[in-house]
């Protein structure tokens, strides 16, 4: 925020800013933008990852999640365009003062926050102030997203499972944790020793030959190890269309997205006079979409 406000002050912020916002639509025709895009989402909110899963297991019985996923999505994002306009107002101040295209200054990657911001930086008056502010928020920013994430919820998805699975496990929580945190840590220490440089070098294998071209069976092979993680996703889906009731194929796709009617809270509590009829919505589209939100349709 205060560098926002300072950069505002500057001649050139302005134009950062409009090439910041100013949309370029031929951009949207090349597959790469969609790549990177997808990438800023799986990476800023982690859609599908075992710590969202863990972490939300622990939220009430009739918590509503979709109101979580929207204000999640809309605070994560948000803060994205947000340090957008950080960025840019700064870099349009360097250009505007080097005299060149904003597009010549604009650099993606480490560069920009470790070369060219910080040269943006040092073009300001009392530069140094600036210097410390910008490399402490990189500090914290970067032990923020190690500790916490990384390691506790991580952590935690792997903990909290074996928890629930062995509910024995329960009374001896902190002596469980404590054991599968020192295992993953004697298991850290090979790749970090000359062991690893020994087993490297008797696996090594030359991936090629001269001009000797692999045959297609063993690329064959190696995709199928690059997708044997996720070849149980399909497996399972059809599995469970293939029995899901109905006459055809799309009867059986459409019950196989309804929840299922053994379904039920783990929780005896929560099990009383719960019924399959809670789970039935008696209102159309927006009325689904108002209720998921707001909780209320």
């Amino acid at each position: 925020m205060v560098i926002l406000i300072r950069s505002l002050t500057l001649p050139g912020s302005a134009d950062g800013i409009v090439y910041f916002i100013k949309p370029d639509f031929h951009k949207l025709l090349e597959i790469e933008v969609w790549i990177e895009a997808a990438l800023q989402v799986f990476y800023s909110l982690g859609p599908a990852w075992g710590p969202l899963i863990t972490m939300a297991s622990y939220n009430r019985f009739n918590n509503n999640c979709y109101r979580d996923a929207v204000i999640l999505t809309l605070a994560s994002e948000g803060t994205s365009i947000y340090g957008g306009f950080v960025v840019f107002s700064v870099l349009g101040f360097m250009a505007h003062k080097s005299n060149i295209p904003i597009q010549d200054v604009v650099k993606s990657g480490p560069g920009l926050g470790f070369i060219a911001y910080p040269e943006a930086l040092a073009m300001l008056p009392g530069s140094n102030v600036w210097a410390v502010l910008f490399f402490f928020m990189l500090l914290t920013t970067g032990l923020d997203s190690q500790v916490p994430f990384t390691h506790i919820l991580l952590m935690e998805v792997i903990c909290g499972s074996a928890t629930d699975y062995f509910p024995n496990l329960r009374k001896k929580r902190e002596l469980f944790t404590a054991i599968v945190c020192a295992v993953f840590f004697l298991a850290g220490i090979v790749v970090c020793t000359q062991v690893m440089l020994f087993f490297t070098f008797v696996t090594y294998k030359p991936p090629n030959y001269g001009d000797y071209e692999y045959p297609a069976y063993a690329e064959a092979f190696g995709w199928l190890l690059s997708f044997a993680p996720v070849m149980p996703l399909p497996i399972v889906a059809v599995k469970v269309i293939k029995d899901s009731p109905g006459d055809t194929l799309l009867e059986k796709l459409k019950n196989s997205t309804r929840p299922s009617t053994i379904w039920q809270p783990v929780s005896q509590e929560e099990q009383k006079g719960f019924t399959i009829q809670d789970r039935k919505y008696h209102c159309g589209l927006l009325g689904r979409i108002k209720l998921n939100i707001l909780g209320r349709s």
